[in-house]
């Protein structure tokens, strides 16, 4: 039997829209995986849409908490992501997406490190980001533990997984909540996925927050393509968005701490 690993009492933070049964069955997985791997923990599951996808009768889990904000609009993770990190009491936060796996050990660690330092820091427990598809998709889904992941090496990636990111700010990360609220969370003028999580990153680290990333991979749960190589030729919001992120970057200290205390308003 497995021995679960402590989250440390950490409230973890997960934005949601099932567009697709795919990205349905990949939460479901997700979730899964957190109820047979690991203790001591919340997860606050946000979820925007017409009307809400997530079927309570599939899971048990009494540390799941989900909000359900009515938008048919373009999905406002930025709204969701802040609104749950308003609703969390822990000191230290994780903010996970519904399609990524990280190595346990390496969340649990980076959690009690964030939480023990006295320096302002975000740490992801990941480098590399390796998609998971087909066959060996579909294993993990059926026995969602992480050891299926193991084994082998990104230069030598066996059948059904593919590398998705050699790098990536977004996916999944662990902040002291203070931090996150005094740099004014996700910036809610990015509409949709794209962009936003190099915003935050470059936004953060301008005001004195250091980011560090473990030297392991993420797992991703396939949805839509192996590659995202056509993603941001094709969606119109997201290349708005890595265009206003590229302006934001260029943005003189004043301004930035100006927009971060614009967007502090709403934790207050």
């Amino acid at each position: 039997m497995l021995n679960k690993i402590s989250l440390h009492d950490t409230d973890i933070i997960m934005t949601y829209r099932g567009a697709t049964p795919e990205r349905e069955e990949n939460l479901y997985a997700v979730l899964s995986h957190f109820e047979y791997t690991y203790t001591d923990y919340r997860i606050f599951l946000m979820e925007a849409d017409a009307a809400p996808k997530f079927d309570w009768s599939r899971l048990s889990n009494p540390r799941i908490h989900h909000y359900f904000h009515h938008d048919s609009g373009p999905f406002p993770k930025a709204l969701l992501c802040n609104t749950g990190v308003k609703l969390a009491s822990s000191d230290v936060i994780c903010l996970h997406d519904n399609d990524s796996i990280a190595e346990p050990h390496t969340l649990s660690g980076i959690i009690k490190d964030v939480m023990m330092s006295d320096v302002a820091k975000v740490l992801c427990p990941f480098h590399s980001v390796i998609n998971v598809s087909g066959v060996a998709k579909q294993n993990f889904m059926d026995n969602p533990d992480y050891a299926q992941f193991q084994g082998f090496s990104i230069e030598n990636l066996p059948a059904d997984y593919n590398l998705l990111y050699h790098g990536a700010a977004g996916g999944i990360n662990v902040w002291r909540r203070a931090d996150f609220i005094r740099v004014g969370g996700v910036n809610t003028a990015f509409v949709g996925w794209g962009g936003e999580d190099n915003e935050l990153l470059t936004r953060s680290s301008q005001l004195g927050i250091s980011w560090s990333s473990m030297i392991t991979s993420m797992f991703h749960l396939n949805h839509d393509s192996i590659n995202r190589k056509h993603f941001f030729q094709e969606n119109e919001a997201a290349q708005s968005n890595m265009l206003y992120a590229e302006k934001l970057r260029k943005s003189s200290l004043e301004d930035i701490q100006a927009t971060a205390e614009q967007l502090n308003q709403f934790f207050r």
